[in-house]
């Protein structure tokens, strides 16, 4: 598989850090089903609140955890690449929803 598959649309040249990165994300996702790619609903880059409201839970923590611009583009391309099994044009992901608008 060449390198160039994992670059994203508005990228010319990337770290080899970051194709590190998206080789090993791909390595672990490539061999999701069919509907991992193409009902994927949400994809979040954070979790946690800083609130710590009592109606969300009474054991809620305001520890926080998000990725970086760079660690969600490694992820987007991994699973962009890791699609191209099932489909081989654009949306690499979201498809098939008629339920939902992609």
């Amino acid at each position: 598989m060449s390198n160039n598959k994992f670059l994203l649309s508005d990228e010319k040249n990337i770290s080899q850090d970051d194709m590190q990165e998206r080789i090993k994300i791909y390595n672990e996702i490539k061999d999701l089903p069919e509907d991992f790619f193409s009902k994927l609903r949400h994809l979040q880059p954070q979790i946690g609140c800083l609130n710590a409201c009592r109606i969300c839970s009474k054991y809620a923590s305001t520890n926080m955890a998000f990725w970086t611009e760079k660690r969600q583009r490694n992820v987007i391309s991994a699973i962009k690449v890791a699609s191209y099994k099932y489909k081989k044009e654009k949306p690499f992901i979201v498809w098939n929803r008629p339920e939902h608008r992609n």
